[in-house]
């Protein structure tokens, strides 16, 4: 009977474990992989003739496209040609630069000489492949990175001696493994670099969406059931935007970072109650709501149009809850300046989607009604992985515990304040999202009552909201990657600076100026640049392929295209609306955003009844961009009364003027590209190659002007 293995021989065996590991991942190793993958497929995609077919699946080489240019990706990352392996920018450049080869070995195969073709559904295919890789990586390398990167460096030639003790009374310099951070010695970001940080990481995540919305619009196009999918997937992320990351959040931040700042401990027992607090509402909430569908359903149920979309909305209300839990404790992360984790777990979300819609995608059959039930049971799996991942990247930064009597006195006075602050914030931060809600009611009345109102044709038909669902999605795309990402990152510095707001000219005043100044420095261009290309866009992500019925078709595609439009007007406005709001609130005011809001939300719905007559859905659109534009007039008059002083001054016209400039030379230049350049026969190829034209030219023209102009919006971006 051999002797067991002492400690000495454990010891060995992990020493030798790790020794193996260091050489598996050595960079010259990496490198040589990366070398060798890439010639390999090279080789694989231009083969001459190859074609590939199994069973009942139409396209089965799609899914060896994502696997391989997921695979491509991931090696990229590894290879250190863009920088460390494991810092989260490094994986965003990788794909970037991953996307643009896919680009170009797509395009390379209509070598006559190949046999071989080029397609659309290739080219999304190996994007997502990259998407999902690049999230993969994210997921790792965001709560991980640091543990990785002192687990597979070289050992240190001499080992560093230990530290003294400190001495009595004094806080040591770094604190044992798993201690909380001292929020008065954590370094604070500049508020370039958070925006720099949080908006690279939402543009993956923004990226991985649309991803999703091009798989479900394949799935669903432009018909009933896509709108009762797209009408099911809004309520519950109307709540999350309320609740959790928008209304329950502006309310919470403010208490929370003060006493963050003064009392670590009781921040800790506030946190603690106000997400036990919240999940207990919104698990109530959600039973009240599924009696109420389901009452409804047994009712008046006969419809099957009806039918599917009350159901459907019974699915997914489960995911309110757990989406709202993760993003308040989302906003817990950003007071932190944590600002990576909240960003990508939205990528959990479309990641689930993905992966449960791809089969659908793939099959003859595409199956839209049991598609939308798997994509439903999808998203309530994110949702618990998304508080995972909070919760992980919390675990140094909150102790979670059950108060008792006198911790819950010393926190009486924060939650009445939170209290008092959260219903005004609801209807004045939500004003967007309840805009959008009001717009799938009305898009949602011929499938929920009927074709005729009083005895009149609605102007409305039951795809409305598919094709408004799905244009909404295009013009969030620069409002969630870069205006809302302004906001999201001053929020928590106008909180942490309010007691100076009558200064004028303290870190409140400059924290503000220089978020109106990001903000339009990226809306207005945003803006400009989406009006320009929105009927290549709608064409190119949207169309049904010839011959296929998957996708928009071309009367859709008209449609969503005007719709688009409309909203798109007013793409600066909503990230200056979402930058004044939280002004507002970090000073503790809550009231005069709410009542611009009721006047907002009145005006909106007026607006609506009025325009669908003429506009049909692309009415609901102006709709909401013109009483945005309302708004914002209000908030920043109403705001500068209230300070004392002009958010507009400090340098903020002189910018605004410089951006209006480098934005008019961006318009002549993709007007230039769109008109001036031959392109052809009105196929997908060429709307495929307008649209990237006039997005490159467009981008090249903006950032060289910006550049000439000195802008220092530009330097503060890209700088380190």
């Amino acid at each position: 009977m051999s002797p067991e293995p002492g400690p000495s021989s454990r010891t060995t065996r992990v020493s030798r474990i790790t020794r193996i590991a260091r050489t598996l991942t050595a960079p010259k190793l990496r490198l040589a992989a990366f070398i060798l993958y890439t010639v390999a497929l090279c080789l694989g995609t231009h083969w001459p003739r190859l074609t590939i077919d199994i069973g009942d699946f139409h396209r089965p080489d799609l899914a060896l496209h994502l696997t391989a240019f997921g695979g491509f990706t991931i090696l990229l990352i590894a290879s250190n040609l863009l920088g460390d392996w494991l810092r989260p920018r490094t994986v965003v450049r990788a794909f970037f630069v991953a996307a643009v080869f896919a680009a170009i070995n797509e395009s390379t195969q209509g070598i006559p000489a190949l046999g071989r073709t080029v397609a659309l559904d290739d080219y999304l295919a190996n994007l997502l492949g990259i998407a999902l890789a690049t999230a993969a990586v994210l997921a790792i390398t965001i709560p991980f990175g640091k543990q990785l990167t002192a687990a597979l460096s070289p050992e240190p030639a001499s080992a560093t001696p230990p530290p003294s003790p400190a001495p009595a009374g004094e806080v040591p310099a770094q604190r044992a493994e798993g201690a909380l951070l001292d929020p008065a010695t954590t370094p604070t970001p500049s508020l370039a670099a958070s925006v720099r940080t949080f908006g690279l990481i939402t543009l993956v995540s923004r990226v991985l969406g649309l991803a999703r919305d091009l798989v479900t619009v394949r799935i669903f196009g432009d018909t009933a059931v896509g709108s009762a999918f797209a009408a099911a997937f809004a309520i519950p992320n109307l709540f999350r935007r309320l609740f959790g990351e928008g209304a329950l959040a502006a309310a919470f931040i403010p208490e929370y970072a003060a006493l963050d700042k003064n009392d670590p401990r009781r921040a800790q027992a506030f946190a603690s109650l106000t997400v036990a607090a919240l999940a207990l509402f919104t698990g109530a909430l959600t039973v009240v709501i599924e009696l109420a569908l389901l009452a409804v359903l047994l009712i008046a149920g006969d419809d099957p149009d009806r039918a599917l979309s009350l159901r459907l909305i019974m699915l997914l209300i489960p995911f309110m809850p757990m989406v709202c839990v993760a993003a308040l404790l989302g906003g817990i992360l950003q007071t932190h300046h944590r600002f990576a984790p909240s960003a990508a777990m939205p990528v959990l979300l479309n990641l689930c989607i993905i992966a449960a819609a791809i089969p659908f995608l793939v099959r003859t059959d595409p199956a839209p009604v049991t598609a939308a039930y798997a994509i439903g049971i999808a998203a309530l799996v994110s949702g618990l992985l998304q508080i995972a991942l909070a919760l992980l990247a919390l675990r140094r930064h909150v102790r979670w515990q059950r108060p008792d009597a006198p911790a819950l006195a010393e926190l009486r006075d924060p939650v009445r304040r939170t209290l008092r602050r959260f219903g005004p914030v609801v209807l004045g931060m939500g004003t967007v999202q309840l805009s959008a809600l009001l717009d799938t009611l009305v898009a949602m009345y011929p499938v929920w009552v009927g074709p005729t109102v009083f005895g009149t044709d609605y102007p409305l038909d039951p795809e409305s909201n598919a094709i408004l669902f799905y244009a909404q999605r295009l013009y969030q795309f620069p409002l969630g990657v870069f205006g809302i990402a302004v906001a999201t990152v001053v929020f928590p510095m106008l909180a942490r600076s309010a007691a100076d707001v009558r200064t004028g000219t303290g870190a409140f005043a400059d924290t503000l100026r220089r978020g109106v100044r990001l903000s339009l420095f990226i809306g207005v261009p945003a803006t400009v640049g989406l009006l320009l290309v929105a009927p290549d866009l709608v064409r190119v992500l949207f169309r049904a392929p010839e011959g296929s019925d998957l996708g928009f078709s071309a009367a859709g595609a008209r449609r969503a295209t005007l719709v688009l439009v409309c909203y798109g007007l007013a793409v600066w406005v909503y990230s200056l609306n979402q930058l004044w709001t939280r002004a507002f609130y970090a000073q503790g005011d809550t009231r005069t955003p709410l009542r611009v809001a009721l006047w907002t939300l009145v005006a909106n719905l007026l607006l609506n009844l009025i325009l669908i007559w003429p506009l049909a859905e692309a009415g609901l659109a102006l709709a909401t961009a013109l009483v945005a534009m309302g708004q914002t007039v209000a908030l920043s008059v109403l705001l500068q009364r209230k300070a004392g002083w002009s958010p507009w001054s400090g340098g903020v016209f002189a910018s605004g003027a410089r951006t209006l400039a480098c934005s008019a030379l961006l318009a002549v230049a993709v007007l230039g590209v769109q008109r001036l350049v031959p392109w052809g026969e009105d196929t997908w190829a060429t709307w495929a190659l307008r649209l990237t034209g006039g997005v490159v030219v467009g981008l090249m023209t903006y950032a060289l002007a910006s550049a000439a102009f000195r802008q220092p919006e530009l330097r503060q971006l890209v700088r380190k």
